[in-house]
């Protein structure tokens, strides 16, 4: 997907690169901490830093309102904006 490598090129690592991917075609669900690191075949401390580094970057939200928490593409346009703010 043509997400995935632009975020590549923004510095983003390609586990954090997919799971954005992942989420921009999701119906707004997003994911949890277990079933990221599950999914990507790492562990939950890895995982983690990559959601984190991802919220840092103003990519996803974290949605302390369930347990465990969810994370999500906050608003539908922020790749296209991200992308277009962050050209090289």
């Amino acid at each position: 997907m043509i997400i995935s490598y632009r975020l590549r090129e923004m510095g983003t690592n390609k586990r954090q690169a997919g799971l954005i991917s992942e989420l921009f075609l999701q119906d707004g669900n997003g994911t949890m901490l277990p079933l990221c690191a599950e999914k990507q075949g790492i562990v939950r401390q890895t995982a983690s830093e990559d959601l984190r580094e991802l919220i840092r970057m103003g990519l996803i939200q974290e949605n302390k309102s369930t347990k465990p928490y969810r994370y999500a593409i906050g608003k539908s346009d922020i790749i296209d904006d991200f992308l277009k703010n962050n050209t090289l």
